[in-house]
């Protein structure tokens, strides 16, 4: 009966010790929860801008705010920590060169290369990233280690690039390239003026 009662006390005692500090019984505040919350919509509405902004930057302000059910202010703020955090890394347009009668060659480029002991991909990945030639460069699962793109003027630049430049490179084993004829989509907006006809599609 003793041990009883004084377990009971205890979880008396310990009951009003939680009332009495606010704290719920997985053991955060009130207050803490209301922190948490306010932390969770942020983090919310920062990825609802960003996907905004991913497929139109050119948006107005108030457009934005509209769209994120927030106020201008609100809206202005995110925007300003997404810059100062690198969440967002530039703007940049789709140009299609095609048809603005402008040569524009543009190519892939599958890498085998040779890590570095201390620094992995990272040195190699550098070094070919600050070509001028180059617009991209992405570690890979698969096949091949690295994806490389490159733009230029012309299909002999680019074959030089690679040919002159890139191969020698003494982390490099291997390059497979591959030219862009023709672009459909990119960056999620298609590059035809004209639907295809589904009726001209045949399949076996």
């Amino acid at each position: 009966m003793k041990a009883y009662a004084r377990r009971e006390k205890g979880m008396q005692t310990r009951y009003r010790y939680d009332i009495m500090t606010e704290k719920s019984v997985f053991g955060m505040r009130p207050a803490d929860k209301a922190v948490r919350a306010g932390k969770e919509r942020v983090m919310e509405k920062m990825e609802e801008l960003l996907h905004i902004l991913e497929k139109n930057a050119r948006l107005p302000l108030e457009d934005i705010a509209a769209m994120m059910d927030v106020p201008a202010t609100e809206a202005a703020a995110l925007l300003d920590e997404a810059k100062e955090k690198g969440y967002v890394r530039g703007y940049q347009a789709l140009v299609d060169w095609e048809k603005a009668g402008v040569n524009q060659v543009e190519a892939v480029i599958e890498l085998h290369v040779s890590p570095r002991k201390d620094r992995g991909f990272e040195e190699i990945a550098a070094t070919i990233a600050a070509f001028e030639e180059v617009d991209g460069v992405m570690l890979m699962s698969g096949g091949y280690d690295l994806l490389v793109t490159i733009k230029g003027q012309s299909f002999q630049q680019l074959a030089l690039f690679v040919a002159m430049r890139l191969s020698p490179l003494d982390d490099v084993l291997s390059t497979a390239t591959s030219f862009v004829l023709r672009p459909y989509k990119r960056g999620g907006i298609l590059f035809q003026d004209e639907e295809i006809d589904e009726r001209e599609c045949t399949g076996l």
